[in-house]
């Protein structure tokens, strides 16, 4: 189903370059890979009938910012 969608919600999740398997990574970057990652799969079902999911979306969002770093911030800035 997402392969066929233009991807944009996972962008952010793809340039963090965190994925489960890195155990060198921080738990800090972990988290926010999860919950960047849990926010682009609401947004995407958002705006796939399940409009409940928006604010869901939102709130991860919120929650994601306050796990980046100043550095972080910019850099998921320049993407969008």
């Amino acid at each position: 189903m997402v392969d066929n969608y233009d991807r944009l919600e996972f962008q952010s999740y793809e340039k963090l370059n965190v994925t489960p398997y890195q155990i060198y990574k921080s738990k800090r970057e972990h988290k926010l890979a999860v919950f960047i990652l849990s926010r682009g799969i609401a947004s995407f079902l958002s705006n796939n009938n399940f409009p409940g999911l928006e604010k869901v979306s939102n709130k991860l969002g919120q929650i994601s910012e306050r796990f980046m770093t100043e550095k972080e911030k910019r850099f998921m800035l320049l993407l969008k």
